[in-house]
């Protein structure tokens, strides 16, 4: 049974919300403060004083992570944002709210960033000659070292290429902590068959999403928090399969090759993951932002020599004076991706509300995926301790009272058995009440489905404490 609290109909206002009518025309905008952007400067905005700021650019070109700004719109932005807004040539822009804004004439890193789009280009070309998999990137970085930015102005750049030369590469998001694409403890890809949106992100594009349920990576680094490198490699090897068979069925994907956001590294701990992934996804670009020390290493690791023959380790600078994350914006940053996932994204459907289910625990299969505390040594010997880490097996319902407020997976499968080899994430739920008695065992669940697409669900480590 669901419950629509309340449901959004083809007559709801969506440009009314909490934070008002948005503007729709220039004139509609209020004491604006003019900023003018000199060619080849950058302007940085952080939002975080104000709740909201309205931005219209009056005159000139300019660029948010390399997606063009339209002077026909108004962009809106919310609390939290940090945009970076470049200009070749020089423009007007017109911002109403008081950000914090920094001016740089530090072109140097832009350049360098554009340069290599131009190289990859040259590769995509030799591709589309020879009719092979274009430049597969991975991108590796430090926490705070602008990865998801660089591989945004990447992806942007391929994607306006026009004509014959339009480019769809596959963006790879592998960043479970800090992710993008979905939410977080998953590993998801999606086609770039367009630039960003820069007020929406990536909230339009199609994504294939695997479940992982962890935020961490490695147990030597943080002993307190759960994690399985088994169910891990596992996925990011399903996913570049996944990949390599979109190469193979699709032209456009194969000429323009996959750019892979890598989680942050660790020093040593993290290398296992960086040779997994780099031969998941045949890797023959390994760009490294920030991290002179890390390209040394990997340049001359032993493991190397399993990769692609081809593979060129790459140093690369990252931006100038980037303004670090803190913990609780990062906290934030995880918990938008939950919230534009269950309940719409602000900005798009401000009046949605989820729909809630009293679901019968016997009515699902709630399911773990992996077990990280198995013991080798219990096993018998001819089982295969990677084969049980990565498999998923059903709770019950005294198990599961610690879910409560936790989110869980929909998966695209009908059995347990099934959800190692086939299952893929379609959607999520949050928890919000576990019932026990007598006459009822029922989950209580919030979700943006009206009725419950299947019946196999996973259970994460990741939680949303909402009001």
């Amino acid at each position: 049974m669901a419950e629509a609290i309340p449901r959004v109909s083809s007559q709801t206002d969506l440009t009314t919300g909490p934070y008002g009518k948005l503007p729709v025309l220039a004139r509609e905008l209020k004491n604006p403060d003019e900023h003018k952007i000199s060619p080849l400067e950058e302007m940085r905005i952080n939002v975080d004083k104000v709740p909201i700021i309205h931005l219209w650019m009056a005159q000139g070109q300019a660029e948010v992570f390399g997606a063009e700004l339209s002077t026909d719109r108004i962009y809106t932005f919310l609390k939290g944002s940090k945009i970076s807004i470049w200009s070749w040539t020089g423009c007007t822009i017109m911002i109403e709210g008081k950000p914090k804004i920094l001016k740089t004439k530090d072109s140097r890193v832009t350049t360098i960033h554009f340069n290599f789009h131009n190289c990859l280009e040259q590769h995509r070309e030799v591709a589309v000659k020879n009719d092979v998999v274009g430049p597969r990137i991975l991108v590796l970085g430090n926490a705070n070292s602008g990865r998801s930015v660089f591989c945004r102005l990447l992806l942007n750049y391929a994607a306006r290429m026009r004509g014959d030369d339009r480019r769809n590469p596959i963006f790879v998001d592998l960043d479970f902590i800090q992710p993008d694409l979905a939410v977080p403890g998953t590993i998801a890809c999606c086609q770039f068959d367009r630039p960003t949106d820069p007020m929406f992100d990536y909230y339009y594009y199609r994504k294939f999403v695997l479940p992982y349920g962890y935020l961490n990576t490695d147990p030597e680094t943080n002993p307190n928090s759960e994690s399985n490198l088994e169910l891990l490699h596992s996925q990011i090897r399903k996913l570049g399969a996944v990949i390599e068979k979109k190469f193979d069925n699709d032209r456009r994907a194969r000429h323009s090759g996959a750019i892979i956001n890598c989680f942050s590294v660790v020093k040593e701990y993290s290398y296992s993951h960086i040779f997994v992934i780099a031969k998941a996804f045949r890797v023959n670009f390994i760009v490294v932002l920030g991290n002179k020390w890390m390209v040394d290493e990997l340049q001359n690791h032993p493991s190397r020599q399993d990769l692609e023959p081809d593979l060129q380790v790459i140093s690369m600078p990252k931006a100038q004076d980037i303004v670090e994350s803190t913990q609780e914006e990062r906290r934030l940053h995880r918990e938008a991706r939950i919230r534009h996932n269950i309940y719409g994204h602000p900005l798009r459907s401000p009046k949605h509300r989820p729909f809630k289910h009293e679901v019968e625990f016997s009515d699902i299969l709630l399911c773990k995926l992996g077990n990280p505390a198995i013991n080798k040594a219990l096993l018998p010997e001819n089982v295969d301790l990677v084969r049980v880490k990565t498999a998923a097996y059903p709770l019950q319902l005294k198990e599961v009272n610690y879910l409560v407020d936790h989110i869980l997976y929909i998966t695209n499968v009908d059995t347990a058995e099934k959800v190692a080899s086939e299952g893929s994430v379609i959607g999520y739920l949050l928890v919000k009440g576990v019932t026990a008695s007598a006459q009822s065992k029922k989950l209580t669940l919030l979700s943006n489905f009206e009725t419950l697409p299947k019946k196999v669900l996973l259970t994460s480590a990741i939680q949303l404490k909402d009001s």
